[in-house]
């Protein structure tokens, strides 16, 4: 299978290319995750629908800012526009998403940066998971298509890999996701679950997950540090944007 990898800051993608069969997605995403270790997730280009300029689905069926800002950035770059706003349809969402992207000059030749208006999450409470040290009470930040817990305990990385299955079959989760942020520093490590490839990825950025505190902290304006690099991330009452970079590897 033919497929781009884009890097949002360390977050790996495969976009494939070629068209393949809903029931053979799964198979051929593990594939290209053994053949290349650096790849963290991988999409699917389909074709469009809903009026938009470029369609994705993930593998799992989550959804994912980082991919849908790749797909626009592969956009951009086949039709040779130096900018502009994308709409993108992505899996895990009922609507189409947004994505302002520009190359960015004086870097690698496919390298942009963009702004995604993200999907405001469903609901935002509280939630009792059982876990190897007993009860503990998280809020969730339920998107639809992925919910993310988000802890203040940013320290605990075994915890948080020997937990996350069990607590994503609690919540009934399409795809997972331990947001460890530290709000004193500002940094996330985050931890993402999908279920229908059994993968767990200590993800390099996150993009749902930045969403995910932004609306837990909303209003806020943040750039949250993450192993991969910064993001951005401005939250109202009825917005949630997230500012990002990526770099395509045609």
């Amino acid at each position: 299978m033919n497929y781009i990898k884009a890097d949002p800051q360390g977050n790996i993608t495969a976009i494939v290319t070629d068209p393949a069969d809903k029931e053979d997605r799964i198979r051929i995403a593990a594939e290209i995750m053994k053949t290349d270790g650096t790849v963290e997730q991988v999409a699917f280009e389909t074709e469009t629908k809903n009026g938009a300029d470029i369609s994705i689905e993930m593998a799992g069926g989550e959804f994912c800012g980082n991919a849908a800002l790749s797909a626009a950035a592969l956009h951009l770059m086949r039709t040779g526009a130096e900018k502009g706003v994308c709409s993108v349809s992505v899996s895990g969402t009922g609507r189409n998403v947004e994505v302002y992207a520009e190359k960015i000059e004086g870097t690698a030749a496919h390298s942009y940066r963009g702004r995604v208006s993200m999907p405001l999450p469903e609901k935002i409470s509280p939630f009792d998971f059982k876990t190897d040290r007993g009860i503990l009470t998280l809020n969730v930040v339920d998107f639809g298509g992925i919910s993310h817990a988000v802890t203040d305990n940013a320290s605990d990385k075994e915890f948080a890999v020997r937990n996350i299955a069990g607590m994503c079959r609690q919540y009934g989760a399409d795809a997972f996701g331990l947001m460890l942020f530290d709000r004193r520093s500002c940094t996330l490590e985050p931890l993402v679950y999908v279920p229908a490839l059994g993968t767990v990825f200590w993800e390099r950025t996150c993009a749902s997950g930045t969403a995910a505190i932004g609306a837990s902290c909303a209003p806020a304006d943040l750039k949250i540090k993450e192993p991969g690099g910064v993001l951005g991330i401005s939250s109202g009452k009825d917005f949630l944007v997230l500012e990002n970079s990526v770099v395509l590897y045609p």
